[in-house]
């Protein structure tokens, strides 16, 4: 019966146009926010590349780029385009969200910028500048906080609006210590980085109408008047929902696989499994956690609505940090970096939580349902 029930969960789910349009959804933000097709589904042959990337990058540093001086040119700049635009970018949680500035905050961004330029051309060179950086990060600090806090300015939040250039050598240099450290694993992550964001937004449009549906459609009453225990009938719901999701996110691996495959036949040592065996241990057990949490909501309220608000939480507590926070919490890792994970037995435990969490969840749901059924039973006969 777990079988047959599951078998029609599933034909239900790729009957559904939902599932199509939840499968296109999730592969164009993965493939949208991975970046350039020559960034993942190339080699990075970081020994004979340095004369390739000075005839791809004309124009680039020779020789290392001086951080500090990028980087009050790079704020300076920033602060120099509030002033303008009477603007500043402000990270509110999740969100990134521009606010209006008073004529007293731009006579404070005015002074900052002051303080760093006293000639007011700005920073090109190390000759112009006159702070340390322990200074330069203070003055921003202050202004920080004299605003209001959360600004683009700070150096927790300036890395995605200033990035700091790099010399062809550091080019180089990191993608050969991208090759030694093996380059499709960490490509990998990335992809499943970027996809764990889609599916914290979208799966729950797939598991909130689970019971609706078969309530609606009186086949609810017919699965309570069977012999069949509230596991066997969960189970199936669970089982079925999360095994299309599965196979989709399979699916989308398939097509880096196919270029590391390609990597391999030309000659580089990389693992061309690993998009699969990855996608898996990094998504499967929040899906699970998804389907089984929205389950456990709709059971208890008796309305799917508010599994969009779990779902919601779900997001949020998981999209910050973008990197490095293995919590027991964290339904969705974030690793929004080309490096290896900061503390992999961290992450295993997280997955394997997770994981029990959702099992524990659809257990409670099974019993649950069973003092509904009961109550259903009760009202037919």
């Amino acid at each position: 019966m777990f079988i047959k029930l599951c078998g029609f969960e599933i034909k239900y789910q790729l009957k559904s146009v939902t599932f199509y349009v939840f499968v296109l959804l999730t592969a164009l933000f993965v493939f949208s926010q991975i970046g350039s097709l020559d960034r993942w589904s190339k080699h990075p042959d970081a020994v004979k590349r340095l004369e390739q990337i000075k005839v791809q990058m004309p124009g680039m540093t020779e020789g290392p780029v001086d951080k500090d001086v990028e980087t009050q040119k790079g704020v300076y700049e920033l602060l120099s385009r509030a002033v303008s635009e009477r603007k500043i970018m402000a990270v509110r949680g999740f969100i990134n969200k521009e606010e209006a500035l008073s004529e007293n905050e731009i006579e404070l961004i005015k002074e900052s910028m002051k303080k760093i330029s006293p000639n007011g051309k700005g920073i090109s060179q190390r000759s112009d500048m006159i702070l340390t950086m322990e200074e330069f990060e203070k003055i921003i600090n202050d202004l920080d906080d004299a605003l209001g806090g959360h600004t683009a300015f700070t150096k927790e939040r300036r890395n995605g609006w200033m990035p700091i250039p790099k010399s062809y050598e550091e080019i180089a240099a990191e993608e050969k210590r991208i090759v030694e450290m093996g380059f499709t694993p960490l490509v990998a992550q990335l992809f499943a980085d970027y996809y764990g964001i889609a599916l914290a937004m979208l799966t729950v449009f797939l598991a909130a109408f689970i019971f609706y549906r078969d309530k609606r459609s009186r086949i609810l009453e017919l699965v309570c008047s069977r012999p069949m225990s509230g596991f066997t009938y969960v189970f199936s719901k669970f089982t079925g929902t999360c095994m299309p999701i599965f196979a989709s996110i399979l699916l989308i691996a398939a097509i880096p696989t196919v270029f590391a495959v390609k990597m391999k036949m030309d000659g580089f040592d990389v693992n061309v499994f690993t998009y699969f065996t990855t996608f898996a241990i990094w998504l499967f057990p929040a899906v699970m956690f998804i389907v089984a949490a929205t389950m456990l909501v709709t059971i208890l309220i008796n309305n799917p609505i508010p599994a969009f608000a779990v779902q919601f939480l779900v997001f949020v507590s998981s999209v910050y940090p973008l990197s490095g926070d293995y919590s027991l919490y964290k339904v969705f890792i974030r690793h929004n970096t080309m490096e290896p994970l900061a503390d992999p037995q961290a992450f295993y435990m997280n997955r394997i939580f997770i994981f029990l969490m959702s099992i524990i969840f659809t257990l409670i749901t099974a019993w649950l349902w069973e003092i509904k059924r009961r109550r259903i039973g009760e009202r037919i006969k």
